[in-house]
């Protein structure tokens, strides 16, 4: 068995009369991308007898290292 660890950061500033906001995120911090499924597509008696079980077999990786900022104002 393997694991995986993806850490995902959050930083939040508010003013002191609450009226302003900015909050910075980031996901997958160390950008640490594996698979997370396997897409096997038909698989059929003709093609095992060709020798060829699958007609496509397809990887599903960890979205990459995601950031961004936000600023609200509430009035």
């Amino acid at each position: 068995m393997h694991s995986e660890l993806v850490s995902d950061l959050n930083i939040n500033w508010t003013s002191p009369q609450g009226v302003y906001s900015v909050t910075g995120w980031m996901r997958n911090a160390f950008n640490n991308q594996y698979k997370t499924a396997v897409n096997v597509q038909t698989v059929n008696a003709l093609n095992v007898a060709n020798g060829t079980a699958f007609d496509s077999v397809a990887t599903v990786p960890t979205d990459p290292r995601t950031y961004g900022v936000a600023v609200n104002v509430r009035w």
